[in-house]
C-alpha cells in the first residue's frame, strides 16, 4: 500500500477583478460557479474552491497545477510502477484526472454534482480530454459500498478519494470508508486522500490511522 496525503483551498475573499462565467445549482440549491481573476480560473461551490487552472494572463501553464495538493495527486503519473488505471472519487475541476488521462491512464471519475461535471466539461481543459476512461454522476459512497465483493473491479492501481467540498465529512474519512475502497484497489495499489484537517484535531492521526489499519495488508 501507498498512501500519499493532499490538501485542498478554500476561496479566499473576491478578488475585485473577478469575472462571473457560468453558474448552475448544485442538487442542494448551492450555487456552482465558474470565475475568472486575473490568472485563475476557478470552479466554486458557493465560496469554497472545488478546483482551479491557470488561464488569462498565465494560459501558458493551464496544464500545471495550481494547488500544491493537486500537484501530489497528480505525481502519481510518475510512480516509479507506472499506474494503468485509476479511480477518482471526486471532480472538482477536473485537473488530476485531465493529467492522468494525458498520460494514458485509464481514470473512471465519480462525481456526485451533475452541475460540477458540466462546468468542468465546458469551462476547464477536463472537457478536452474524455478518455480514456469515464465519467460517471453518482454519489461516492453509495457507488464503491453498493457494489458486491463479487462485482466490485479491483483492478485500479490507483485510488484518489477526493471528496471535500467545504465540509470534511466524517464519512469520507471512516474505517468503513476504507474497508469499501480496498475491494477497488489492486494489491500494493496506491490510495491518494485528500485530507483537510489539523494534525491534532479529530480528523488528523486518527484518519490516516484508520486508513493503514484498513489497508496494512493490502
Amino acid at each position: 500500500l501507498g498512501l500519499v496525503c493532499a490538501a485542498a483551498a478554500v476561496a479566499s475573499e473576491p478578488d475585485v477583478r473577478a469575472r462571473l462565467r457560468a453558474s448552475a445549482a448544485a442538487s442542494d440549491g448551492q450555487t456552482i460557479s465558474v470565475v475568472d481573476l486575473h490568472s485563475h480560473r476557478l470552479l466554486l461551490r458557493g465560496r469554497v474552491t472545488l478546483g482551479a487552472e491557470y488561464c488569462c494572463a498565465a494560459a501558458w501553464a493551464r496544464d500545471q497545477p495550481v494547488f500544491s495538493g493537486m500537484a501530489v495527486m497528480s505525481a502519481l503519473a510518475f510512480l516509479a510502477s507506472a499506474p494503468r488505471r485509476a479511480l477518482c472519487l471526486g471532480l472538482g475541476a477536473g485537473t488530476v484526472p485531465e493529467f492522468l488521462r494525458a498520460r494514458g491512464i485509464d481514470t473512471t471519475v465519480v462525481e456526485h454534482e451533475a452541475a460540477v461535471v458540466d462546468l468542468a466539461t465546458a469551462h476547464f481543459a477536463f472537457g478536452e480530454r474524455p478518455a480514456p476512461g469515464r465519467t460517471i454522476v453518482a454519489d461516492a459512497f453509495a457507488y464503491i459500498a453498493n457494489t458486491t465483493a463479487a462485482t466490485a473491479d479491483p483492478g485500479h492501481d490507483v485510488l484518489l478519494s477526493d471528496l471535500f467540498d467545504g465540509q470534511t465529512s466524517a464519512a469520507a474519512h471512516a474505517p468503513a470508508h476504507f474497508a469499501n475502497l480496498k475491494r477497488w484497489l489492486r494489491p500494493h495499489g496506491t490510495l491518494v486522500l485528500n485530507l483537510v484537517a489539523y494534525s491534532a484535531g479529530p480528523y488528523g492521526a486518527p484518519v490516516l490511522g484508520a486508513a493503514i489499519a484498513a489497508l496494512r495488508d493490502h
